[in-house]
C-alpha cells in the first residue's frame, strides 16, 4: 500500500529486459516509501517509491562500455551527454552504481545515478535518443 516504508530485504532482484531499464528501480533507496500500491512479485516502478533525499530519483542510464570511463564506481560524479554532444543532459550526477557485463565486444553497463525529480525527463529523452556517452570528474572515484 501507498505510504509502505521499503527496505532492500523487502525485494529481491530480478533481471529487467534491457530496454525498460529506465522504468524500474535498480535498489531500494534508504528509507524509501510506496508512493502507491505495487503488487508481489511486480518490479518496482520508479515513480512508485519516494526516496529519503527529496525531489531525487534514481535512474538507470545504459552507457557503451567503450562510452564511460572504465574506473566509474559508486560515488564517482559524472556528466551524461547526449548523442549529439553539444552540451550535457545531466550534470555533476552521483553514481549509485555501476552493473557491468562480463564481455567488453559491444557490450552495455548500467550506471544508477541520483538526480534531481526535474532533470529526470531530460535525461530519459537522450537515453531513448540513441547512445549516451558519460565523462567523470577527476577526484570524485
Amino acid at each position: 500500500p501507498a505510504g509502505l516504508e521499503v527496505q532492500a530485504g523487502d525485494v529481491v532482484m530480478a533481471e529487467v529486459p534491457a530496454d525498460r531499464w529506465a522504468e524500474y528501480l535498480a535498489e531500494v533507496p534508504p528509507s524509501s516509501e510506496l508512493s502507491r500500491p505495487v503488487g508481489a512479485g511486480e518490479f518496482i516502478p520508479r515513480d512508485a517509491v519516494v526516496g529519503a533525499e527529496d525531489g531525487q530519483r534514481l535512474v538507470a542510464v545504459p552507457v557503451a562500455l567503450e562510452r564511460m570511463p572504465p574506473e566509474l564506481e559508486r560515488g564517482t560524479q559524472i556528466d551524461v551527454w547526449s548523442a549529439d554532444g553539444v552540451e550535457p543532459v545531466l550534470h555533476r550526477a552521483n553514481v549509485v552504481r555501476v552493473a557491468r557485463p562480463d564481455e567488453w565486444s559491444g557490450a552495455t553497463a548500467t550506471i544508477v545515478v541520483s538526480v534531481a525529480a526535474g532533470d529526470v525527463s531530460g535525461l530519459l529523452r537522450a537515453i531513448r535518443g540513441g547512445s549516451v556517452d558519460v565523462t567523470a570528474y577527476a577526484g570524485t572515484t
